[in-house]
């Protein structure tokens, strides 16, 4: 009789074993549980409080300029408070949360953050809450105050300069923050062009941070064109960052938080484009 208990003591400790993993289904019996996500604007920043039932271990990423996405590592997300509350005077439009899993089977809470406008947010963590600050860029510094903002994209023109170099004259303009070129029009003479383009070095926090740091750079370009004599066809190739120059249009630094990376997005490589048009 003492046997057979052993026997079936066995049997159910076994069952057990195999049993578990399958009601688990990659859930750890000591995953924290994803609390309550809420948010507020203080003064103009936008700020999204992330509270998980312990500390927990977590990766930012910023996919494209406006979405901002924190992972949360071993985090249940059924049966959080959803508190968020769209208020257009915060920067971030919406909040989503999604249940997944990583590649060895971990469950991970992903948080998705909609910015209103491309910027890059800050985050940081106090015990078990996570926090996500975004500022307004309506809020940037008046065109007057001279300081530039890099929360985001300018809002304003404050100066323009003009220059005479040789037989040509030079037009800077300077933004409340970095302007971006977006289109070029070129003269259509069959003049071939070459030209070039500096940066200074920008910094992208008041402590002049070495991994937000963009080193300054000088980028060479050139174009020629052609039109026939009586206007009908026109071409024209054109090729920016001739040198192929490695340089960087954003940098950003996630160590300061405990996150482990730092990320860059490379400006753009040696491209060449060729314009072909027939007038009828």
């Amino acid at each position: 009789m003492y046997r057979y208990s052993i026997l079936l003591g066995l049997c159910l400790a076994t069952a057990a074993g195999v049993m578990a993993p399958l009601g688990a289904a990659g859930v750890r019996s000591d995953a924290a549980m994803l609390k309550r996500i809420g948010s507020r604007v203080e003064g103009r920043t936008g700020v999204i409080a992330i509270e998980a039932s312990t500390p927990v271990p977590y990766v930012a990423s910023q996919p494209d300029a406006r979405t901002f996405v924190v992972e949360l590592r071993d985090v249940v997300t059924a049966g959080f408070e959803d508190a968020f509350t769209a208020d257009p005077r915060h920067p971030i439009a919406a909040v989503r949360v999604e249940s997944s899993q990583a590649f060895d089977g971990t469950t991970v809470a992903r948080v998705r953050l909609t910015l209103n406008q491309p910027m890059r947010p800050r985050v940081r963590s106090a015990r078990n809450v996570i926090y996500v600050e975004a500022d307004r860029v309506d809020a940037a510094p008046s065109v007057n105050s001279g300081a530039i903002n890099l929360a985001g994209p300018a809002t304003a023109i404050r100066d323009l300069r003009v220059a005479k170099r040789g037989n040509a004259t030079a037009l800077t303009l300077l933004g409340t923050a970095r302007l971006v070129t977006t289109s070029i029009q070129e003269p259509k003479d069959g003049t071939p062009r070459l030209d070039t383009s500096y940066q200074s070095t920008v910094y992208g926090d008041v402590n002049n941070t070495a991994l937000e740091t963009i080193q300054g750079y000088t980028l060479l370009n050139g174009r020629l064109s052609w039109s026939s004599p009586e206007k009908s066809w026109e071409a024209s190739l054109e090729c920016q960052n001739l040198t192929d120059r490695l340089y960087y249009s954003s940098k950003g630094d996630g160590t300061y938080n405990g996150g482990g990376y730092a990320f860059g997005a490379p400006g753009l490589p040696r491209t060449v484009m060729l314009n072909v048009k027939r007038s009828f």
